[in-house]
């Protein structure tokens, strides 16, 4: 699979698990993670070590996030950058 191909499927993915969670859908970002997941927020206090701490997160905020319109905004081309996890901003309307 060559860079624009990966990179778009990663773009893919994640404007499909936007668009379930502006609909207070978390599944398909859940659906994404593996099980050793980490996640960082600065809401909270402590990180979240695990998929099933970052489901329960997720499920007590399920139904809630309602939000229309959104851009995704690619901040490298570089697929080492790109699958760092910190390669996206998604900006809702």
């Amino acid at each position: 699979m060559d860079k624009r191909t990966i990179t778009e499927t990663i773009i893919a993915l994640e404007t499909a698990a936007l668009d379930a969670w502006h609909n207070g859908n978390p599944t398909s970002y859940l659906d994404l993670y593996s099980n050793d997941f980490t996640y960082f927020d600065p809401v909270h206090k402590r990180r979240l070590d695990g998929w099933h701490n970052i489901k329960e997160l997720y499920e007590s905020m399920r139904g809630k996030v309602k939000r229309s319109g959104k851009r995704i905004v690619p901040k490298c081309t570089g697929l080492k950058k790109i699958t760092s996890g910190k390669s996206f901003t998604a900006i809702g309307r």
